[in-house]
């Protein structure tokens, strides 16, 4: 049983932590919904 002061940590998408400690710049573009380009000549 949980008492009132019991707080829970927000969950965060793996991909989303991943990005944070790989390239935080790809973390931003992929919270704001940029896509990156495939490659040339797909």
């Amino acid at each position: 049983m949980m008492s009132g002061t019991d707080k829970r940590l927000p969950t965060l998408p793996s991909m989303e932590v991943g990005y944070y400690f790989i390239c935080p710049k790809k973390l931003w573009w992929f919270a704001h919904g940029v896509q990156m380009d495939g490659e040339v000549g797909e």
